[in-house]
């Protein structure tokens, strides 16, 4: 599998190269940029983020998508096929023909997305948050739990980075990494439902933002091959 960064990905895209398979892209943002068009096979991407992009008629198939974000692009005839998409962000999403099709979809943000526009035949959809009031104690310490999880098989400069973040984070809602309460006597850091999901939000775009930064680092970068040997 191909390790691929933003600008290698943007410079292939517009030279005219439209499918990208068998890639993995990671640590990146393409924000307020036009892929309209764009296929992605056999790939995995995580931590990057497409905020505010046009991705009309875009197709991802059998991918592996984590920890990633579509706020506020264009999905305009946009196909998700066979995929695994968990704790990504769909909130306020342009959706219109859009096709998630036998998928397994979890921990997704869907707020402010009109899901009647979204063909979801044969998909299952776990804890797929359309309204955020509708988080719970539980959900929050199933997500810094999986957060946890999935640093196996990061380099070990990532992996200490991302469960430093995981631990901060999991103090700040009285949970351990592994999803245990830690302190039933302290007095919960969002004292209403509504404060919970806001702070939520707050803090996992904040681990994003860092995690982001610190993958794309020119150190980072200079020592991806060493890292990824396949």
């Amino acid at each position: 599998m191909e390790h691929m960064y933003s600008q290698q990905l943007m410079e292939q895209f517009r030279a005219g190269r439209k499918e990208f398979s068998n890639i993995f892209l990671q640590f990146c943002e393409i924000n307020s940029t036009d892929l309209s068009g764009i296929v992605f096979n056999n790939s995995k991407i995580e931590y990057a983020r497409f905020w505010f992009s046009n991705m009309k008629g875009v197709k991802f198939v059998n991918c592996d998508i984590y920890f990633s974000g579509f706020y506020c692009a264009n999905l305009e005839n946009a196909v998700f096929e066979n995929c695994t998409i968990d704790m990504t962000r769909f909130d306020g999403a342009e959706v219109k023909n859009t096709k998630m099709t036998n998928s397994k979809l979890s921990y997704c943000l869907a707020t402010n997305l009109n899901l009647g526009e979204i063909d979801f035949h044969g998909s299952s959809r776990f804890k797929m948050i359309t309204n955020p009031d509708s988080i719970t104690d539980e959900d929050v310490a199933d997500a810094i739990k999986i957060i946890g999880n999935r640093t196996e098989d990061l380099p070990i400069e990532i992996k200490s980075a991302i469960l430093k973040r995981v631990q901060s984070m999991a103090e700040k809602f009285n949970k351990d990494p592994k999803g245990i309460d830690v302190s039933a006597s302290k007095k919960s850091y969002a004292t209403r439902t509504g404060d919970k999901s806001e702070n939520l939000y707050h803090a996992i775009n904040s681990f994003t933002d860092e995690i982001i930064k610190y993958g794309s680092s020119e150190i980072y970068k200079s020592r991806k091959k060493d890292i990824y040997k396949n």
